[in-house]
Order: C-alpha cells, then sequence, then structure tokens
C-alpha cells in the first residue's frame, strides 16, 4: 500500500526575483496553486535572501527550482541543495558547465547530438570543472573536462583560412569566446563574399549584430571555438523548449544574421512563430534534458535541408506569452513534485547533525507594498496659451474671469464662459483680435471633446495682477491600448501577489488624481488586480480620489519656469552652451541645440511631404479603421499645429515633448497612416522613403530623453526642491504607508500623472538611499515606482516559516495580522521586534525605443517593462528616516497647497472641499465573468452575506455573435421578463427611409455630410459602410436610452463594430457579450433547417460567422467578458440573463471550450472543423450550380 504524504508539498523558487517573479513564472506557479488536487506551498526565496543570508539558514524545501542567472551566487546554492536534499527541477551542478561552450559542445558529441564543424583554439587551458562534477560526467557520459589542454597555435594561412594546430577551416566561420556568457560573436565572411564580417551581441533596442567592414583577422587574446558558418533554411533559427524528456515546444525567430535587426511584439519580445520539430529533433531534446539533467531546458538550433544542428544549450528557458505553454509546464511541474517528493518526508532531514538540524532559517518574507503609477496611453495632449496683461483695459472681460482669485481656476464645464468673455474683449479698443479669435474658435470647435479645459493662471508682480495666462488643452484621453495596459498589469500584479503576499490583497487601498485618464486606468487596473471570482462576498469597492496628492500642483511653478528658461537656452543655436554634450550623450549624435536644429529641417521638409501627399492620395482610403476619434482631417490638423509652434519657436521644450507624443502616438494607433503620409514622393527607393521619418523618430527619442527629466530640475538643487514642492505631500503618505506594515500586510496604490512620477524618483534620488541603478530610465505611460517592505522571520528548521502562497483557506488560515508572527501563548520566549527592510523599484512602464519597429496587434498596446531594482535592501526604519528627512523652511511649507481651484466652485457654487476628496466606484461587470462589484478604497473580507447589485444602467451591453445563433430569442426573452429595463438605441443611417419606417424610430436619417460631421466630433460609437451608405451608434443615442427611457442599452453589433468600439470608446466600458453555438457545424445546420436560405447565402452567413467565432476566441478569449454557448436555449438564457444582470455566474460556455488542445503548439482542431464546414458549405453551392 501506498504511504500517505504528510501535510502539503514544499515548493522552492531559489532565483533572482526578475527571474522568479517574471510573467512566465507567475502564470505558472499560480496554475499550480490552482490545482486542486496538488496540495502545495510555494516559497519565493527572494533576493534577501539569496544574497544576504547563508545557504544554511535558508528556508527548507521538498521541491526545488532554482537556475542560474547574471548576479545569482550558484556556488551557495550548490551548497544548500547538498545540505537540505530537495528534489531538484534542475540539476544545480551541471549549471556550472553551461558557462563553457567547450564543455556543452563535447557533451552534445557524447550523447550524438549533431553540432556544426568546429575548431578549438585553448590559451587557457580547457574548461574548468570541480572534480566531483568531473568524475561525473565521465562515468555517465564518457566525456572527460578535467584534462588540461595545451595551448595550440593560431593564424591566417591567408585572407580565407584560418588553421589552428594542424587543421585548417575557411570562411564563413564564427568565432565564439568559450564563455557562454559572453555573446561578442564575430562572424567573418570570405572575399567571395565581400569580407569583412558581422558583429553579434545581445540584443540592444532593435538591434542584435551589425555589419563590420574591416572584420578580417580572428582575435588573438581569450579562447576562441571556430565553427562552420552555415546558411540556414528561410534565414531561421529554431528555439526548443523542454519541459523534462518528453515534452517540447519549438519557435522560430529571424535569424540575427540577416540584417541585425529585432521585430519585437507589444511584449517588447523577440517575434517567433511556433513550429513542429521533426522524430530526430524531438530524440535530440530528449537527449539534452537527459545528458545535462535539466528538465526545462532551452537549446538553439540550425536547420539545413533535412539536417538539424545544435549551436547552444541555453539552461532554464521559459516560453513567453504562450497559455498552453503555462498550462503544460504547471501540469508537468505538479507531476514531478507529486511523483518525487517521498511519501512521507521530514524537511529538516536533510541534515544529519544536531548543529544543523537546529540551524535557524530566515525567510524574508514581502509584508507591504505600495506603488505609485502614472497613468496609461493617451491620446496626444493639445494646448493653446495667450497671455493678458492687467493693465490693458481690453482684457477686463478675460480678467473679470479671475473674481480676484490668486489660485489658478480649472475650467472643465460651460466653456462658453471664456469664449463669450473673449468676444466682449474684442469689441474694446486696442483688442488683440487675432488671439482673442484663435481663443474663440479653438473653445468653438473643441469643447464638446471629452476632456477639454481651460486654466486660468493669474501671475503676480509687486504684490499686484500683473497677468492672466490662459491655457485652452484638449486631447489627452484614455486610449483603448490604456485598458488593455490596466487589465493587464492588474492581472499580473495580482498573480505576484497571489505568491508573494495574498494577505495584502485584503487590505489593499486605491488612491487616485481626478483627472479621467488617471481614473479610468485606475479603475480597469482595480477591476482587474482585486477580481476574486473565488471570494463573491467581498465588499463592494472604491478608489479614493485624492487632489491634493495625485493632482497637477502649482507649488513649484516659479523654479520649473526657471528651470524651463535654462533648458530653452541650452537648445538655443546661438547660446553660450550651443555646442556642449551632456553626460552619458550618445556619441554619434550632435548635441542637443544642433540636434534641435536638426529636427526643425526634417520637419519643414515632413511638412511639404504631408502637404503633397494629402493633394495626390486619396486619403480616406490608406487607412480603414482609426482610433481614438481620429479622421485624416483631424490628423491633418495635430500635425500642421505641430510644424507651426515648431517653425515659431523650435527651442521651446515643450514642443519637444510634443513631437515625441505625436510620434509615438501615431506610431501605434495610426501607422499605416503616418507612414503613407509621410512617404517622400520624390525618393524613387522605395526603402528610402521613409527614411526621414525614421531619422526625425531617431533623433527626436534623443532629445526628449534629454529634455523630459530635466523639466523638473536641471541641478540636484533644482530636482530636489521641485520634488518637494510638488511630491512631499505624497511622499509623507507613502512614508506613513510604509509605517503601517507592522500592523499588518497591506497594498496601497496610487494613480497620477508623469508630473508626480518624476519629482517623487527625484526626492527618492536626494534621500542618500544606495542606489544601484546606473542611470535614470525614461518613465512612459504606466511606469511605476514600488515600495516593498520585507519582513525577516527567524524559525527553527522544520519549515513552519515557510511562505505559504496558496490562496486557499486551508492552508492560510488565521488573522491577517495577529497571527502574523506571534509567539506561542505557550513559549517563554519574548516576542522580539523582526527585522524589516525596503527595496525601492522602478519599471520604464510601456517604453519601446523604437516603436515604428513593433509588430502591432489590434490592441495597439505596448505592456509596461518588469520592475527593476532602483536600490539595494536597506533597513526600513533608516529608509524611512531618510525619506522623510527632507526639510522645507516654513515660507515654503505653505506653497505646498496645490494652488488650484475647481471653476464648478467658482462659478457654479460647488463647495471646495468637496472638489479635493471623494470616492469613486468601479464597475467590475465587464472585466469579470463573476459577479459584478465595485472597488472600494480600503478592501478587507467580508463576512456578511452578499447584497445583490444594483443595476448600472449606464453601462450598455454590446452583443455580438453569427447571424442564425438565437440572438433575438435571447433577446425577446430578456425583454419580455424586464421590459422597463432595458432597450434597444436608435442608429443613423444616410440612406433613405424605406416604405414603414419611421424617423427616430427605426434609424436617424441624415445626409452623408452630416454623418460625416458627427464622425469627425467623435460623436459615434461604431459606425461602418455597407452598400454604399453609412450606418452608425451615437454616444447620445445610447445615453437616450438610460437617461431618457430610464433602461439599459443594448447595442446589437458584429464584430467589426466590437473593434471600433474598443478602439475608440474604452472609456464607456460596456460588457462585451458574444453568443456563439456549440460548434460552426451545428449552425449552419440551423441555417439549412430555416428554409429561408439560399447556398450561397448560407456559404456567406457561415464565413462571416467563422470570421466572428475566430474573434472571439483571439488573445485568450479576452475580446469579450462573457461568452454564451447557445447549445441549449433555455441553459443559454440563463447564462445570458444572469451575465447581463451581474449576479452570479461563475462560468460561463467558451468558444472552444470542448476543444482539447494539440501538444507542441500545434493548430486547435476547432479550426479544422471550421475549414470543414466551410468546405462542404462551398460544395453544396457548386452542387447548386451545377443541377441548375
Amino acid at each position: 500500500m501506498e504511504a500517505q504524504r504528510e501535510g502539503t508539498i514544499t515548493l522552492g523558487v531559489c532565483a533572482l526575483d526578475r527571474k522568479a517573479r517574471s510573467k512566465p513564472m507567475q502564470n505558472i506557479l499560480n496554475r499550480i496553486l490552482a490545482n486542486k488536487d496538488l496540495d502545495v506551498n510555494i516559497v519565493n526565496f527572494g533576493d534577501k535572501v539569496i544574497l544576504d543570508e547563508p545557504a544554511e539558514s535558508w528556508p527548507v524545501v521538498d521541491v526545488l527550482i532554482s537556475f542560474f542567472s547574471a548576479g545569482f551566487p550558484l556556488d551557495k546554492a550548490i551548497a544548500y541543495a547538498n545540505l537540505r536534499k530537495p528534489v531538484c527541477v534542475n540539476d544545480l551542478g551541471l549549471q556550472k558547465v553551461l558557462w563553457d561552450r567547450r564543455a556543452v559542445l563535447a557533451i552534445l558529441d557524447a550523447v550524438k547530438v549533431p553540432t556544426p564543424r568546429r575548431l578549438e583554439v585553448d590559451r587557457d587551458g580547457g574548461p574548468e570543472v570541480e572534480e566531483e562534477l568531473g568524475k561525473d560526467l565521465k562515468r555517465r557520459l564518457g566525456v572527460d573536462l578535467l584534462r588540461r589542454r595545451p595551448v595550440q597555435d593560431c593564424y591566417l594561412k591567408d585572407e580565407d583560412t584560418l588553421v589552428v594546430g594542424n587543421q585548417e577551416i575557411r570562411k564563413p566561420y564564427v568565432e565564439k569566446p568559450v564563455s557562454g556568457e559572453d555573446h561578442n560573436i564575430h562572424i567573418y565572411f570570405p572575399r567571395s563574399m565581400g569580407g569583412g564580417g558581422r558583429r553579434l551581441f545581445r540584443k540592444v533596442g532593435n538591434k542584435s549584430s551589425e555589419h563590420d567592414p574591416n572584420l578580417i583577422e580572428p582575435r588573438k587574446e581569450g579562447s576562441y571555438i571556430y565553427e562552420e558558418f552555415i546558411s540556414v533554411d528561410n534565414a531561421e533559427d529554431v528555439k526548443v523548449y523542454t519541459i523534462g524528456p518528453h515534452f517540447v515546444h519549438a519557435e522560430t525567430r529571424k535569424s540575427p544574421v540577416v540584417d541585425g535587426l529585432v521585430k519585437r511584439n507589444p511584449d517588447g519580445k523577440e517575434i517567433r512563430y511556433i513550429t513542429k520539430l521533426s522524430e530526430p529533433e524531438v530524440t535530440m531534446a530528449t537527449s539534452i534534458s537527459k545528458a545535462f539533467k535539466q528538465n526545462i531546458c532551452g537549446f538553439d538550433l540550425l536547420r539545413v535541408g533535412n539536417k538539424s544542428y545544435v549551436i547552444d544549450v541555453n539552461g532554464w528557458s521559459f516560453v513567453k506569452g504562450n497559455d498552453f505553454y503555462y498550462d503544460k509546464c504547471a501540469e508537468i511541474l505538479g507531476n514531478f513534485c507529486k511523483h518525487n517528493v517521498p511519501p512521507v518526508r521530514s524537511l529538516s532531514s536533510g541534515s544529519e547533525t544536531g548543529s544543523t538540524s537546529e540551524q535557524s532559517q530566515a525567510s524574508w518574507n514581502l509584508k507591504a507594498t505600495v506603488t505609485v503609477f502614472r497613468h496609461g496611453d493617451r491620446t496626444p495632449k493639445q494646448k493653446l496659451k495667450r497671455s493678458f496683461k492687467a493693465k490693458d483695459s481690453w482684457t477686463a472681460p478675460l480678467i473679470d474671469l479671475l473674481q480676484g482669485r490668486r489660485e489658478e481656476i480649472i475650467l472643465r464645464q460651460q466653456l462658453d464662459l471664456v469664449s463669450t468673455a473673449a468676444e466682449e474683449a474684442r469689441k474694446l479698443d486696442g483688442a488683440q483680435t487675432e488671439d482673442l479669435d484663435l481663443v474663440i474658435d479653438v473653445i468653438n470647435r473643441k469643447k464638446e471633446m471629452p476632456g477639454t479645459k481651460v486654466q486660468m493662471k493669474p501671475a503676480f508682480k509687486d504684490g499686484k495682477l500683473d497677468k492672466m495666462t490662459l491655457i485652452v488643452k484638449w486631447g489627452g484621453e484614455f486610449s483603448h491600448a490604456a485598458r488593455h495596459q490596466a487589465k493587464d498589469y492588474g492581472q499580473n500584479m495580482r498573480r505576484d501577489m497571489m505568491i508573494m503576499c495574498p494577505k495584502a490583497l485584503k487590505n489593499c487601498t486605491i488612491y487616485t488624481s481626478s483627472e479621467r485618464r488617471v481614473t479610468a486606468s485606475a479603475e480597469i487596473f482595480a477591476a482587474s488586480f482585486l477580481d476574486d471570482p473565488e471570494e463573491p462576498s467581498q465588499k463592494p469597492l472604491q478608489l479614493v480620489i485624492r487632489k491634493d496628492l495625485l493632482d497637477d500642483s502649482n507649488a513649484a511653478k516659479e523654479d520649473m519656469d526657471t528651470v524651463k528658461k535654462s533648458l530653452k537656452a541650452s537648445l538655443r543655436a546661438d547660446g553660450v552652451d550651443a555646442q556642449k554634450r551632456p553626460e552619458h550623450w550618445p556619441e554619434d549624435m550632435a548635441p542637443p541645440a544642433e540636434l534641435a536644429r536638426q529636427i526643425a529641417a526634417i520637419l519643414a521638409h515632413l511638412s511639404k511631404v504631408m502637404k503633397q501627399n494629402f493633394q495626390s492620395l486619396d486619403v480616406e482610403k490608406i487607412q480603414k479603421r482609426w482610433c481614438t476619434h481620429e479622421t485624416p482631417k483631424l490628423f491633418r490638423e495635430r500635425w500642421e499645429k505641430l510644424f507651426a509652434d515648431y517653425e515659431e519657436e523650435p527651442s521651446d521644450p515643450s514642443r519637444t515633448s510634443e513631437l515625441a507624443d505625436m510620434l509615438s502616438h501615431d506610431g501605434l494607433h495610426n501607422r499605416p497612416f503616418l507612414e503613407a503620409i509621410f512617404s517622400d514622393p520624390a525618393e524613387t527607393d522605395e526603402k528610402k522613403k521613409l527614411e526621414m521619418l525614421h531619422e526625425l523618430y531617431r533623433l527626436s527619442c534623443v532629445l526628449f530623453h534629454y529634455v523630459c527629466p530635466r523639466e523638473y530640475g536641471i541641478e540636484l538643487e533644482q530636482k530636489e526642491r521641485i520634488g518637494l514642492l510638488t511630491s512631499m505631500p505624497l511622499m509623507r503618505n507613502i512614508v506613513s504607508d510604509l509605517e503601517r506594515a507592522e500592523e499588518g500586510s497591506l497594498c496601497s496604490l496610487y494613480f497620477t500623472k508623469e508630473s508626480h512620477v518624476h519629482t517623487l524618483l527625484n526626492l527618492i534620488l536626494a534621500s542618500d538611499l544606495p542606489i544601484v541603478m546606473p542611470r535614470m530610465p525614461p518613465l512612459d505611460y504606466f511606469s511605476s515606482i514600488t515600495f516593498e517592505v520585507f519582513e525577516k522571520t527567524p524559525s527553527n528548521t522544520g519549515g513552519a516559516n515557510s511562505t505559504t502562497a496558496s490562496p486557499r483557506p486551508s492552508h492560510d488560515a488565521g488573522s491577517a495580522a495577529a497571527a502574523e508572527r506571534a509567539p506561542s501563548p505557550m513559549s517563554t520566549t519574548p516576542a522580539t521586534r523582526p527585522e524589516r527592510s525596503l527595496l525601492i523599484t522602478v519599471s520604464e512602464g510601456a517604453f519601446s525605443s523604437n516603436i515604428l519597429s513593433i509588430d502591432l496587434d489590434a490592441r495597439h498596446s505596448i505592456h509596461p517593462l518588469p520592475r527593476r531594482a532602483l536600490t539595494q535592501h536597506i533597513e526600513l526604519s533608516e529608509a524611512l528616516s531618510k525619506l522623510s528627512a527632507h526639510a522645507l523652511s516654513v515660507e515654503d511649507s505653505k506653497m505646498l497647497a496645490r494652488g488650484q481651484i475647481e471653476g464648478a466652485a467658482v462659478f457654479f457654487g460647488e463647495k471646495e472641499a468637496e472638489s479635493e476628496h471623494g470616492l469613486l466606484p468601479v464597475n467590475k461587470a465587464s472585466f469579470s465573468h463573476s459577479q459584478a462589484s465595485s472597488v472600494q478604497g480600503e478592501v478587507t473580507a467580508s463576512s456578511s452575506p452578499p447584497t445583490p447589485p444594483k443595476q448600472k444602467t449606464s453601462k450598455p451591453v454590446v452583443l455580438c455573435g453569427p447571424s442564425g445563433v438565437g440572438k433575438s430569442t435571447l433577446i425577446k426573452r430578456l425583454f419580455a421578463e424586464f421590459p422597463d429595463e432595458y432597450g434597444f438605441s436608435v442608429s443613423h443611417t444616410t440612406r433613405a427611409p424605406r416604405p414603414g419606417e419611421i424617423p427616430g424610430f427605426h434609424y436617424h436619417y441624415v445626409s452623408r455630410s452630416e454623418f460625416e460631421d458627427l464622425v469627425s466630433k467623435g460623436a459615434f460609437l461604431e459606425h461602418a459602410t455597407f452598400g454604399g451608405n453609412m450606418y452608425g451608434t451615437t454616444i447620445a443615442a445610447v445615453e437616450a436610452v438610460s437617461k431618457e427611457a430610464g433602461k439599459r442599452a443594448i447595442l446589437d453589433i458584429d464584430a467589426q463594430g466590437v473593434k471600433l468600439l474598443k478602439a475608440n470608446h474604452a472609456h464607456l466600458d460596456p460588457l462585451y457579450l458574444f453568443v456563439s453555438p456549440p460548434k460552426l457545424a451545428a449552425l449552419y445546420e440551423r441555417l439549412k433547417n430555416r428554409g429561408t436560405e439560399t447556398p450561397e447565402s448560407v456559404l456567406k452567413r457561415l464565413s462571416m460567422a467563422a470570421g466572428e467565432m475566430a474573434y472571439a476566441r483571439e488573445d485568450g478569449g479576452r475580446n469579450f467578458d462573457v461568452v454564451v454557448v447557445n447549445d441549449d436555449l433555455d441553459r443559454a438564457y440563463q447564462v445570458f440573463k444572469k451575465a447581463i444582470r451581474g449576479v452570479g455566474v461563475q462560468e460561463v460556455g467558451s468558444v472552444n471550450g470542448s476543444e482539447e488542445k494539440g501538444e507542441k503548439g500545434d493548430a486547435m482542431p476547432v479550426e479544422e472543423e471550421e475549414g470543414s464546414v466551410l468546405e462542404q458549405a462551398r460544395k453544396e453551392v457548386e452542387d447548386a450550380k451545377a443541377s441548375s
């Protein structure tokens, strides 16, 4: 009889945090935790333990995942494994062999894995391996790595022939350093191929190699492998990943030898394509996994004809972004744990001596996390800025708007107040009519756009009002890419917290500024981060609005104006510092002032190119779909304004920011149009038509990364002072949060704007902390600064201190705060204050070094980069003391007030106190298949029964699905059961009314020019053209259903409309619901049984249905919040109703939920089934034609 296992299996992850907390590892570990058949706890050792604690005090585990990466103390990990004897997923000793390419190739030879022909130049005596490891390799594989090798002669016999000892190799050949960690590889070409060579290196931005015409002679210092150069099939390399010896996954990528340019996906990862391995290649994978004792292992191979050659073995490697791989890896690792851990195992049994068994273990566990986020992707911000002197009598109508106030007034509604005042000023003698007309025109055209606002800033001289600066701002709106960034980041951070500190999720506060794009980022993130399908009883949740901490502040206005003048001077071509090169400035770049001049010249040229292309091209046909309310007309307006502004003042730092903003936005959202409109028609070489655009992008990025961080201070004193005046209130709140970590686990999250992230970072850098990041990173959309408190929890061996990461109540019992580290009631040992450490990390956010090289998908979203350490671990009390040490004079302390007031308070009587704080409910219905709920400021577990949620009539339902699937029947049932709660919106069309159709009931009938005008104003949720007529659903029509009829709007639109809706109106956040047949064959039968369809119409409907079902499957099914499979009408209606009403839906059908995925990345059977059905339908069309 099999012995019963006592307790849970403890799975340890001993790798540096950048690997152990990476997205692939999160996905795999969370899947292991979710396995109900596996009783497991996960212990992440963490950098603090790995780097600072002795191996004998590391946590004791049953199974160990441990692998080398740069900076990892492999010798210490080997000593730990020898002491505690856990079951290792990958052998630790043999990972050292991977450091020497000669040793790797010798082992490959021993197990008969083909490799390219090679010669080895040993100038160091050969590979160095420890005696025990060398004996193991000799015994198992017959490989002798302990024998020292003599130094061999190496010289060029002629320009193309290399002699090593008594052997020769001719160019082309590859020269590889023997160190597996050295990626500076050279390829030498013979004269017949043009000579010279190519230098390969670790990917930098979008480059992995570069041609060097002078690369002729091999290197004379160090040891190298000279390998025959192989011209591979399709110019591709193959990357192979094993999970144990019997599962393998493979992907191809473009060989770095081709042109050295790297194509990346929105995750920032190199683009790869799944490929199927041949039988010999699968055998190679098995042999490599066994020979190196690495269950999870990656290696590279080349294919030439019907032969394959392995060129490198990498050790631990994960596939990125493949859910099927994550599922299999979690399944295989789970089985590995169950089958390899003895049924009864004492966690202290690894030690044989009494002194070691009593050794205290040290777990540094995450106790609290505080993160400050910048908002997600937005549309370009635009503004009009004009100043009006108080001494000029004609400005009185505008000056009167200040009402004698000293604060800046922000007006977000009733902007006609300003345009009316400008019209009155225009009538007065001496008025600057050109400026006033511009203000009036911009307000009238932009006032209906979401987010348009007017800022009125008074400036004083000698205590008296000197002038009022009027700024009209528009744009800067939350984009559909930001929705994906927020949702994905929330999911990834939740996975990390489930491993590192699940208790903190029960004590989470989310703060946000009042800006629309910021609150939208926070709301979508919160709904994803705090979504817990297994806890439907959680309380409603809210965001906490804190304008005083997170909104714009004018406290540092004077200091920033001074900085701006200095920056402006540094960008002037005639300035005293025009030839000065800043520290760390790129060697191939001109100084900033000259760079600004070059950019202005390129813009002048591209202005002419754009004008010419708008005249010669049919611009309406260049780009079929537009994002974020854009049209060709609005695109042109944006760029013409930028051209004019740059021509007027090229040295203005804000111009640099605006240019980078526009290139980034259009490179992501409007790339087809951007490239077409800036393609130089005078250039005959197709490859050079976009040279000027790419050069503009390259130069503007360099200048932007010079200007942007300096806007918040150039000198250290300026950075600290601006940081104090802008972000000291936020810093105080953060310090208070970190101090509360003593009371229990917590999570505090702050969402704000770019200015607060930059100034907070400057405050940290001025705090005399141990900074390890050599240069400050750019802070792009969804960048973040994270403060993590770790707590040391010493205990005797026995595993009681292991970090329990399982979310199941049975594994995580007890109070979150009281039970943490509390001594036993019977213990006589006094409670000691635990040691705590603070680590600060930074993520650059959605940053890419070259957006124009990214291979985009429909989401147009770049995913935020992983966090990197900004500081070393530092004792918590010392860190808090330093962060709190910044001092302000009494006068400066008074300046900490934001110096702003809402126009609603000034002109419409809103109470000022209410404008600084507030709560914002979060609707989660569209982010989860589970019960709809909202996000609250202080999140705690609720023991009371859940209350039925209120119907959210403001959130529309978007219904999509193939024709004939039963949508109309489901809707009719819903309307019959709830006649007063739901309604259809009335669409607009340019076609004429048909007999019996009533305007305003069936459609709103408008002319084409009226329709296009509505499009330009961003009035439509979605619109399309069918049969020469335009159709669309306006925002106003949907709002009319809820506001006028008091019902929740339901939109029945096709997949194309869903894509437009997601692209242009992510802020509306509807519930996306897809109704699907169980299979395409079922829909085929329904359509045929109608008796009203011809074979041609059936085929047409099936083709459209296959496309819509494929769209519903895309991206793991994330395009829709709920998928209802209509295989039984009664059951489908119950799911349909619950999904729309947000009550009790725990699990719904999936488009391919019943299909099994094939191994090794093969195509899914559902696609084969659909192809078969379509082929059958085509045959019926052909038969019908033949019979007629």
